[in-house]
């Protein structure tokens, strides 16, 4: 099994689309099963889930696994929307009483030590995805610059 995360800035100002349907495809072409994790906050991590779910259509072998740093009550107030969305829905231990603003930058480390590969969607030098790819290259991970 390979477990793969993606990081990107918010916003996006690059159509990554092609790109990231070639580049997932290739990752479950070249392993048996495939464990896709995103934390679910912005453009890009929308289309890596779009890509995803439009790729298990095609490969029952992988599967998609939304990670949050808290519940919130959106997750509850639309669970069955989340539901069918996601495989599952990750609350990581470690980030159990972990201040809010704080939440998030150790929710994408937890992604980081978890995955294989992460795939690269930053065009700017600073911010939370940055720091993520930053910490995903010391790690050694494999990063897959889009």
């Amino acid at each position: 099994m390979v477990a793969c995360g993606c990081f990107g800035h918010r916003e996006s100002f690059k159509n990554y689309e092609k790109e990231m349907m070639t580049t997932l495809e290739n990752l479950i072409l070249e392993n048996d099963n495939v464990v896709f994790m995103t934390g679910g906050m912005g453009q890009i991590d929308n289309l890596f889930s779009s890509t995803v779910r439009s790729l298990k259509r095609k490969y029952k072998n992988i599967r998609l696994l939304l990670v949050v740093p808290y519940l919130t009550n959106d997750l509850n107030k639309n669970k069955d929307y989340y539901v069918a969305m996601y495989d599952e829905i990750v609350i990581p231990d470690e980030l159990i009483g972990v201040h809010y603003k704080a939440a998030i930058k150790q929710r994408n480390r937890w992604i980081v030590e978890h995955c294989d590969v992460i795939i690269d969607c930053t065009y700017r030098d600073f911010g939370g995805a940055y720091t993520a790819i930053q910490y995903a290259k010391k790690a050694g991970k494999k990063v897959i610059k889009l």
